[in-house]
């Protein structure tokens, strides 16, 4: 019974794939950052994380995951690119009797830019940034599925052009014979974002993800992923992980991406602590630090650096 109501779920959100309009056609988008993966320990097992995402952190990759809050919620994230680019992540849930809500906002700045006119003249220097303001609902509607939504409002300021758009998340999630899970998302669906006189899509992406956990006890806990992602444009992504916990406190990871477009691929590793084991006083409230970093060329970013702080009361 439990399986053929996954399998219903997922099949009715199947059915929204066509609007998407999937194509090889490729112009440019707008808001490209909102491709930037968020977080050290997703981008660790190489983005291989629709299924696993919960809490928080699921604001961005899959809102169905925000069921798993129990109390309150909290990450934060910070990611260092190449040059002056630089990405940081705020996300907070919270759990009602009617659902789980959470919100998050991530901003990317792009440091100072050189400015020239047409003619190729320089001019003064400026600024440019991107902003991403979400609200999240979710919840069980039937079991073992979770399904959420998330709004979100998306900014952008190039030194004095500005634009804004709206778009939104919808995802599904099911665990299902106590070690296995199954995840979908589709991200930024809704309406393109105009500058000036240029006017491009949003990087509109599906993702489906799996999840097992072969082995789990409170010495050792197992468990391997694997993502399948897809942009507008036909570009593909396949993404693996794994990650290995010690005593429940000490997190090994590691990751793999291979791109479509040019056969791009990256290797991940990465590594998280979890206190609430090492500190009395914060048993009653798992704090945990994540660490990654990413080797290739799949995100365009060169090698990149991640650090994220989570708390759950």
């Amino acid at each position: 019974m439990r399986v053929t109501i996954c399998f219903t779920c997922i099949t009715v959100l199947a059915l929204l794939i066509p609007l998407l309009a999937f194509s090889s056609e490729y112009s440019g988008y707008a808001s490209e950052f909102l491709r930037v993966e968020v977080g050290a320990a997703p981008s660790a097992m190489g983005g291989a994380y629709t299924s696993l995402a919960e809490g928080s952190i699921a604001t961005y990759w899959n809102p169905a995951g925000i069921t798993s809050t129990e109390h309150i919620s909290a990450t934060f994230s910070h990611h260092e690119c190449l040059m002056d680019l630089k990405q940081e992540f705020a996300g907070f849930t919270f759990k009602t009797p009617i659902g789980v809500f959470g919100t998050s906002f991530n901003t990317f700045t792009y440091g100072t830019l050189i400015g020239y006119d047409e003619q190729g003249n320089k001019t003064p220097d400026f600024t440019a940034r991107s902003n991403c303001f979400s609200v999240c609902y979710a919840r069980r509607f039937i079991e073992p599925v979770d399904m959420g939504l998330s709004f979100k409002y998306i900014w952008e300021r190039i030194e004095t052009a500005k634009a804004n758009t709206i778009a939104f998340d919808i995802g599904v999630r099911a665990k299902m014979f106590n070690s296995f899970l199954i995840g979908m998302v589709i991200q930024n669906l809704g309406p393109g974002e105009k500058f000036i006189s240029s006017s491009n899509s949003l990087p509109l992406t599906l993702r489906l993800g799996s999840a097992f956990t072969p082995y789990e006890s409170d010495l050792f806990t197992e468990t391997a992923s694997v993502d399948f992602s897809m942009v507008k444009s036909g570009r593909r992504c396949l993404h693996l992980g794994s990650q290995t916990t010690l005593y429940r406190t000490i997190h090994l990871r590691a990751g793999y991406r291979h791109a479509s477009v040019d056969t791009a691929e990256e290797f991940t590793m990465g590594a998280g602590l979890s206190f609430n084991r090492l500190i009395p006083a914060f048993s009653d409230t798992n704090i945990e630090l994540d660490f990654s970093q990413t080797f290739g060329s799949v995100e365009g970013l060169g090698n990149l650096s991640r650090i994220t702080m989570s708390f759950e009361f």
